[in-house]
């Protein structure tokens, strides 16, 4: 089955949707609202609620912290934007980025890991080992996430936007691309659901290896660092009680020509 790109009337719609909720008054003092994007299995939509590992990380932090969470789902571009502009409050899946941290508060404490891997449209695909490999070839990403700055910077190959993952493997399937960016965990997740996808080889090279965060709007001063400082006491207990996972160091990936 296709996932079908928005027609315009339905992204007007979208906007309407998302405007509504952001104007919406956050609630003094109790209640955080979480802008975030379809990214299985961080977060997703499944019937009519917001759910993921993520999410449900989230759900704990906030519990401990002692705030209630609000999740509204957009599109990842999107996403940042309402957190450049304040429309939104925070975000929990944001990877630091020198750009990022001028719009965006972080809390100190990573909230979880994420791997981008780089991985072959057939199952022939020629070995990437280095970004110089992949000089000439069409690279699918998806817009508006976070990679290593020597391979967001290089020239060596073109660059193809998807919304989200499964339009980016749809097309890698047919054809249209030579290699994908995509995270370790939503390739497993994706896999299982279109069974082709799992014979597409994983290169050696490594795209992106980083802690991902609770970040806060700087629009939102006081509000974020009010509650950045609760919400990493939280995580550090959470941790140190096993209820989330350890973050190990991210590794330093070396330099490639």
């Amino acid at each position: 089955m296709k996932c079908p790109l928005p027609t315009p009337a339905v992204l007007c719609a979208l906007v309407l949707a998302l405007v509504l909720v952001y104007s919406r008054p956050i609630l003094a003092g109790d209640a955080v609202q979480f802008v975030c994007d379809a990214m299985i299995p961080f977060s997703y939509e499944e019937q009519g609620g917001v759910m993921g590992e993520a999410v449900e990380a989230v759900r704990q932090v906030c519990a401990r912290a002692g705030c209630e969470p609000l999740f509204v789902m957009a599109p990842w571009p999107w996403v940042l934007e309402s957190m450049r502009h304040g429309q939104g409050e925070a975000v929990f899946t944001a990877i630091k980025t020198p750009d990022r941290e001028h719009y965006l508060h972080y809390c100190q404490e990573p909230l979880g890991m994420m791997r981008f891997m780089l991985v072959g449209c057939d199952v022939d695909s020629p070995v990437v080992a280095s970004l110089a490999d992949l000089n000439g070839t069409l690279v699918g990403v998806i817009k508006g996430h976070a990679t290593s700055e020597e391979f967001a910077n290089s020239a060596w190959f073109a660059r193809d936007e998807s919304p989200n993952a499964m339009t980016m493997l749809r097309k890698c399937l047919a054809g249209r691309l030579d290699y994908i960016v995509i995270n370790d965990n939503s390739l497993a997740i994706l896999s299982g659901m279109i069974p082709e996808a799992a014979n597409l080889p994983v290169q050696p090279y490594l795209v992106h290896e980083a802690p991902y965060f609770i970040a806060f709007s700087k629009v939102h001063a006081d509000r974020a660092a009010r509650w950045t400082a609760r919400m990493d006491l939280a995580i550090r207990e959470l941790r140190r009680e096993g209820s989330l996972p350890p973050v190990p160091p991210a590794p330093t990936i070396p330099a490639h020509p």
